[in-house]
């Protein structure tokens, strides 16, 4: 019997047992769940996974027969799969102004699950200005005014991490011009 859920969301297994009810009847684990899951005494395995794993283990379902010695084995797969992150992230483009005023560009955001774990990165490349990108909230700030007239697209990457995978993009235009 296998299960695949995604992390953070409940599970809920029975294993499958043709030893009579009437005996003594024992469950064990190997290896241990993954987090956030428990071996109930009736052998149901329940809970919310809350790490990311995949892995295999047996469940050993062993109930003393006096005639036969029944002895029972299921296999189980759980697959606590990543999350992958959906969304967009837009950037306004920006017109500036040479010595006017740093560049300063906030994003719209909008990813799904809201809590994923994400970073920022800016592909600066080779523009006559220093650029930084606030890594968690992805917002663009230069260091200074720039001081010559330009014009770059610049491509910003947003990556998920944790228990979150997956990656979006998203441009800027920013054009400084003479006074």
């Amino acid at each position: 019997m296998s299960s695949s859920t995604d992390f953070g969301t409940p599970v809920s297994l029975i294993p499958t047992s043709t030893i009579a009810s009437s005996f003594t009847v024992e469950y064990m684990i190997v290896p241990e769940l993954p987090e956030g899951l428990t071996l109930n005494s009736d052998g149901s395995i329940s809970g919310t996974p809350d790490a990311f794993a995949s892995r295999s283990f047996r469940v050993t379902v062993a109930g003393t027969d006096v005639y036969s010695g029944a002895v029972e084995s299921n296999l189980f797969t759980i697959e606590v799969k990543k999350i992958t992150i959906t969304g967009t992230i837009t950037y306004a483009d920006y017109e500036g102004v040479v010595n006017e005023s740093p560049i300063l560009i906030t994003p719209s955001v909008s990813i799904d699950p809201s809590g994923a774990t994400i970073k920022f990165e800016l592909d600066v490349g080779s523009i006559p200005v220093e650029l930084f990108i606030d890594s968690e909230r992805g917002v663009i700030i230069s260091l200074g005014n720039p001081s010559v007239a330009f014009t770059t697209t610049r491509r910003i990457i947003v990556t998920a991490s944790g228990n979150y995978q997956g990656t979006l993009t998203s441009n800027v235009t920013i054009t400084i011009t003479e006074p």
